[in-house]
């Protein structure tokens, strides 16, 4: 179950990284 967690996490993570490159 944790390793659902951790995708989850990386992908929020990847998204936010996104958007602050974005800008």
């Amino acid at each position: 179950m944790y390793w659902l967690i951790f995708v989850y996490g990386d992908l929020i993570f990847s998204h936010v990284i996104g958007l602050f490159w974005l800008k």
